[in-house]
């Protein structure tokens, strides 16, 4: 990311440098659009204008977020979606959440003695004995 100052737009080449010179003379930090090198005065402009100018092409097909680069959305999807239940399409952030998803949502009732199975499989082997 570049660094510069929104008033003499001069550039920095890290954080330090720029906020040493805006504090030396009062001047304002600048934020560049590392896409089309518009710079805006606050970190929010910039966010805003690569939001409503430049979409992130590639979306998560798990949930409703964005990402500017593949290789950014493979990092999402193994750290946010590793989780899928076996069962249906969800996928969640930890072993913990899934499990209680699989106790509150999947359960296979036994219509002889109404004992509750976490799998078709196991309660088919209950069945079976």
């Amino acid at each position: 990311m570049s660094l510069w100052c929104f008033e003499c737009l001069r550039k920095f080449c890290n954080r330090l440098a720029l906020y040493q010179h805006c504090r030396d003379t009062g001047h304002q930090e600048a934020f560049e659009c590392l896409q089309c090198n518009n710079i805006f005065d606050t970190e929010r402009g910039r966010r805003n204008h690569e939001t409503l100018k430049h979409p992130k092409p590639f979306p998560c097909s798990l949930c409703a977020r964005s990402f500017g680069t593949q290789s950014s959305l493979c990092s999402h999807r193994n750290s946010a979606h590793r989780h899928g239940c076996l069962q249906c399409s969800r996928h969640f952030n930890t072993a913990s959440a899934r499990e209680a998803h699989d106790r509150d949502v999947h359960q296979f009732p036994c219509v002889s003695c109404g004992e509750d199975f976490r799998t078709e499989d196991l309660l088919q082997a209950h069945e079976q004995e």
